[in-house]
């Protein structure tokens, strides 16, 4: 009986120890992605305004207040991501990580949500990179990236864009 016991309590004391390894190596994984997903999160970033920094052929213009502006000589190709005017809309483009798991990419100017959901043309630049390199995201974090725009609170899959 006490051989037994011996064995017994061997065998569960490696079961202990096989679980406490398990659960330190998932935390590496969980810790690892979250680098992988910063890394990707930043590498996006560049990619989207290397895409706003085409600039539109254009002219300046003023305000009846005197306030110049500047207004596209030509009319943007439809389905084509902006073209820069101004570069407000490439500086406003940021990110954060919002959980080792999950990064948020976006923009606080207004017509930013016009450009990339369109009312009647849009001109999409984040969702078509973000489809684009999402293999890229793959190797960096070490699986499958899942792509989604949020609209007014309310997300939704890109189909093609990852897991």
């Amino acid at each position: 009986m006490p051989r037994a016991r011996r064995q017994l309590d061997a065998h569960v004391q490696n079961h202990l120890a096989a679980i406490a390894l398990a659960a330190k190596i998932a935390e590496q994984v969980r810790a690892g992605a979250g680098k992988g997903l910063n890394t990707f999160r930043v590498f996006l970033i560049a990619r989207v305004k290397e895409e706003l920094s085409v600039a539109a052929p254009r002219r300046r213009a003023r305000a009846r207040d005197r306030t110049i502006y500047y207004v596209a000589t030509t009319r943007a190709i439809p389905g084509a991501p902006p073209r820069k005017l101004s570069g407000r809309l490439r500086a406003s483009v940021t990110s954060r990580m919002v959980s080792k798991t999950r990064a948020v990419i976006g923009t606080n100017v207004k017509y930013g949500k016009y450009l990339e959901l369109g009312r009647r043309h849009p001109h999409k630049f984040f969702e078509p990179i973000a489809r684009r390199h999402a293999a890229d995201g793959a190797v960096m974090i070490g699986r499958a990236v899942k792509v989604e725009i949020r609209d007014d609170g309310q997300w939704r899959h890109i189909p093609g864009g990852g897991a």
